[in-house]
C-alpha cells in the first residue's frame, strides 16, 4: 500500500497494489478503479486493464461487465 499527502487538497491518497505468489496482479487507485496487470514472456508489464476490457479465454466478457 502507497499512501500520499495531497497538499493541495489536504488529502492523504492511497493506491494498493495485489501481490500474488510474489508477483504483482492488480493496482487499486484513490478513484476506487481496479487495473489488471498482464506481463509477456520477457516479464515486461503491458498496459494496465479494467475489468470491462478483461475477456476470458472462450472471447466473451466478464459476467456484468458491458
Amino acid at each position: 500500500m502507497e499512501l500520499r499527502l495531497d497538499n493541495a487538497k489536504d488529502v492523504v491518497e492511497c493506491t494498493r497494489n495485489y501481490i500474488i505468489n510474489g508477483e504483482p496482479m492488480a493496482v487499486r487507485t484513490p478513484d476506487d478503479n481496479v487495473y489488471f496487470l498482464a506481463f509477456d514472456p520477457q516479464g515486461r508489464c503491458r498496459p494496465p486493464s479494467t475489468p470491462a476490457t478483461v475477456r476470458s479465454p472462450s472471447g466473451g466478457g466478464r459476467p456484468g461487465s458491458t
